[in-house]
């Protein structure tokens, strides 16, 4: 079952992406400062990857697909998918010769042959995304998933400094604990404390099914998060300037921050008409695996024409009003024209 307002907050997310990722890698590091840096970075730290994340935790609630073998497998090929895209938009280019050098060292990546084996397994969302699909749906097996999720929450978001420090002499082990616990820069989106995202999604959504007119709580429940969230800034160990690694009150903060768009979202999906651009973001939401994929593909592979971390502000939105339709286009073109991606099992998109 969709629900309308859940489909536009998650197609706006997909709506960004390519803008997001086009200044992070083409834009000069003034850029950042400016007023595009500024929209791009309250976008994609709000409405963006949290969100992303904690619809997933909603809509799962909401899927019919509640088998949990089922699940795992699905959380097995997105795994997949992850590192498939890492093969193409990072191993793919630096074999092609197109991956400048600063860009690996910036990133504090080996400018050897050892570059290949560390960019493909660099921890992204979708690996974040594919781990929590198993943990939620083992959660889920439970009658008071809800409770159990609430409850996980802080303790995800208390426990996490603690994990920081877990590493293991053993490399594949060691990598695990790089995905799990963040102490490794090659990771940008570790389970802890990211986890804490879909298991909020997952007691929002159980709300969600089972209200009338869940909103108003909703809303009054993200003011008092962001209210409790600055009061948590008064004690530093709750605090963090770490985007990927967040502190608990920039955790919470951002999950009542997310619940008021939520409500934000089913407020505008309920007075403004239904218009081409509402369809396109329930378009995007529907495939936003394959869309994620493809923008980031075509942003990296784009680096030869934009150049890497080059562009001036202007430079910067030309690229972004250029590459955005560009990765819409061919999206729908392979989208209605490829076979394997008209299938269910291509992307998990019920997400």
């Amino acid at each position: 079952m969709r629900r309308k307002e859940i489909d536009l907050a998650r197609g706006f997310t997909v709506f960004i992406m390519t803008p997001v990722h086009a200044v992070l890698i083409y834009s000069r590091p003034e850029v950042f400062k400016s007023w595009l840096g500024q929209v791009l970075g309250f976008l994609a730290e709000g409405p963006g990857a949290p969100l992303f994340m904690m619809l997933m935790g909603i809509s799962f609630v909401f899927s019919r697909k509640h088998n949990i073998m089922v699940t795992l497998k699905r959380s097995l090929l997105l795994l997949g998918l992850a590192y498939l895209l890492n093969f193409l938009k990072f191993v793919v280019p630096l074999w092609w010769g197109i991956l400048p050098q600063r860009l690996l060292s910036d990133h504090g990546i080996s400018n050897d042959n050892a570059a290949y084996g560390e960019l493909f397994l660099v921890g992204d969302i979708l690996q974040l995304a594919a781990i929590s699909l198993a943990v939620l749906a083992l959660l889920f097996k439970s009658r008071k998933y809800a409770l159990w999720a609430a409850i996980a929450v802080p303790l995800v978001l208390l426990g996490t400094p603690l994990l920081y420090t877990i590493i293991s002499l053993v490399p594949p082990i060691n990598y695990v604990c790089h995905l799990f616990f963040g102490n490794g820069s090659n990771v940008y989106f570790p389970v802890f404390p990211w986890l804490a995202y879909p298991l909020a999604g997952l007691s929002l959504g159980f709300f969600i099914f089972r209200t009338k007119n869940p909103y108003p709580g909703i809303a009054i429940a993200g003011f008092l998060l962001l209210l409790g969230a600055r009061f948590m800034t008064l004690c530093p160990s709750l605090v963090s300037q770490d985007f990927y690694r967040p502190g608990a009150a920039q955790v919470v903060h951002t999950i009542g921050f997310d619940m008021l768009w939520l409500t934000g979202c089913r407020i505008v999906v309920l007075l403004v008409p239904e218009n081409i651009f509402f369809r396109l973001l329930y378009w995007l939401s529907r495939h936003i695996t394959f869309v994620y994929i493809l923008q980031w593909v075509l942003v990296c592979w784009c680096i030869p024409f934009f150049g890497y971390s080059r562009l001036a502000i202007g430079d910067s939105l030309i690229s972004v009003f250029l590459l955005t339709p560009v990765v819409f286009i061919i999206a729908a073109v392979s989208i209605k024209y490829l076979p394997g991606n008209q299938s269910p099992r291509y992307a998990a998109e019920n997400l």
